[in-house]
């Protein structure tokens, strides 16, 4: 029997400093990040998926705990894997490349990724061959946001990657039960 590989939910910095005006995530545009990597989250979670929480960044004092807590709902669960950044790209955590391949090389990005994270993570990830699935109505990166359409499949064609860029709706809907997918009852 083939195994179907599954991707992994990485949920990037799910933070209350990322909700200030000192980040520039407007107050509209943050509350649909959040509602929408919530949705991602619950999803994944229930669909039995891997789920990354990726925190930090390039200042050392983004992640410490006491100082800038979690997004209520976004704690992380003894089944998710919490990773630390140390740069802009999810793949600058010491780990994360080890686990996105154990993940079958599939990832799904969400959260508050940061100025050029998303580009940095899409370029890592075309280093070591994995695919990436950029969640648009839940991922906040100020400079992805001036990327269209256009530049996103520009990027695909030159690259030969798989970059894809859904939304949260249309992501979960790409998903059947396993049962059907395996032919066993549940």
């Amino acid at each position: 029997e083939n195994a179907v590989a599954l991707p992994m939910l990485v949920v990037v910095d799910p933070r209350r400093t990322n909700l200030t005006p000192s980040h520039g995530v407007g107050r509209m545009a943050g509350a649909g990040v959040v509602s929408r990597s919530r949705v991602a989250l619950a999803f994944a979670r229930s669909f039995g998926l891997s789920v990354s929480i990726m925190r930090g960044g390039a200042n050392p004092q983004v992640s410490d705990a006491t100082a800038n807590p979690w997004i209520k709902g976004f704690e992380p669960l003894r089944s998710d894997i919490l990773l630390e950044r140390r740069g802009r790209s999810c793949y600058s955590s010491e780990f994360f490349c080890e686990v996105a391949q154990a993940a079958g090389g599939e990832i799904v990005l969400a959260g508050f990724i940061g100025d050029g994270g998303t580009l940095a993570t899409v370029i890592d990830a075309l280093k070591v061959g994995h695919r990436v699935t950029i969640l648009r109505d839940a991922t906040y990166d100020r400079t992805a946001q001036l990327f269209s359409e256009a530049h996103l499949r520009a990027l695909r064609d030159f690259t030969h990657l798989h970059v894809r860029v859904k939304t949260v709706h249309t992501w979960t809907a790409s998903f059947t039960p396993i049962s059907a997918r395996s032919g066993r009852c549940e």
